[in-house]
């Protein structure tokens, strides 16, 4: 590892906190990406666009088709991994099937299911392509290579947080990087993640290679006593495959998290902002 420290010019962090443990920081950074500790129900809504790109031919002028879609998903994530992910979208939707993958902990694409699963599908988006380029996006970030990293964190004033960078190599090129910035509040647990991939690059076998473009991927998450909760994430990639060009966005809004057994305590619900309003007390038996 590679690792450099700045120091911030004219404010000091909080007492207690020292931004140049980078080691220390890049632990605590992965906690965003591996979910909350424990068992947890999440439920909220989810916003997708989908666009295509046709080249013009000899007798058609180039275009672009957008597809906006939104629904609601609901699942169950244990110890960092989704053991059930469910999603419906609006009326008007049920003629397009999706691939939709959570960036938050880990998942298998088998998990996901669609509630509302049209019978046939006037416009279908290969579940094979969209997999490929989640989880190449994702295996940037889960194989963080202490030998291979450049890191440095700093203090920075104008975020109130510690600010940790990572350089990753992109797995395949010697030259390509995929740059991580994370924030740490007043020194806290990171709240704050975003990851922007190389502008260009080929994945998959010799045989079927797949370009990814302008790749991008932000997790949000809210402090809740002790935990920090996911409460928002999206991605967007181009992806270019076999004369097909198109792009592929989603956004996951958290809006409700409990515990899976009514036993265990119930934390508040989660949302962006503003902070969900506490359970009313019980009434008083009469």
């Amino acid at each position: 590892m590679i690792v450099a420290w700045i120091a911030a010019a004219s404010a000091a962090p909080p007492e207690g906190v020292d931004p140049e443990d980078v080691f220390a920081w890049e632990d605590r950074s992965r906690a965003l990406l591996e979910g909350p500790p424990g068992c947890w129900e999440l439920s909220g809504q989810l916003d997708l666009t989908l666009s295509g790109y046709v080249p013009a031919s000899r007798w058609t002028r180039p275009d672009r088709r957008d597809h906006k879609l939104h629904g609601t998903f609901t699942g169950r994530i244990d110890s960092g991994t989704w053991t059930s992910f469910t999603y419906e979208l609006d009326d008007g939707d049920d003629d397009i099937t999706v691939p939709l993958f959570p960036m938050t902990g880990r998942i298998s694409p088998d998990v996901v299911k669609r509630l509302d699963e049209p019978s046939e599908s006037t416009l279908q988006i290969s579940t094979g392509e969209g997999e490929e380029a989640v989880n190449t996006l994702r295996r940037m970030l889960d194989a963080i290579d202490p030998e291979t990293e450049t890191a440095y964190a700093e203090w920075s004033e104008s975020k109130g947080a510690v600010r940790l960078l990572q350089d990753i190599p992109f797995e395949g090129s010697g030259r390509d990087t995929v740059v991580v910035e994370t924030l740490f509040p007043a020194g806290g647990p990171a709240t704050s993640l975003d990851a922007t991939f190389p502008r260009r690059v080929k994945v998959g076998d010799a045989l079927l290679k797949v370009t990814l473009f302008d790749g991008q991927m932000h997790l949000r998450g809210q402090q809740v006593g002790e935990l920090v909760m996911p409460a928002l994430e999206s991605l967007s990639v181009g992806m270019g495959l076999l004369g097909f060009t198109g792009a592929w966005e989603q956004k996951l809004t958290y809006q409700k998290a409990q515990r899976c057994t009514a036993s265990a305590p119930t934390e508040p619900a989660v949302a962006p902002e503003p902070p969900p309003a506490p359970a009313p007390e019980p009434a008083e038996p009469g």
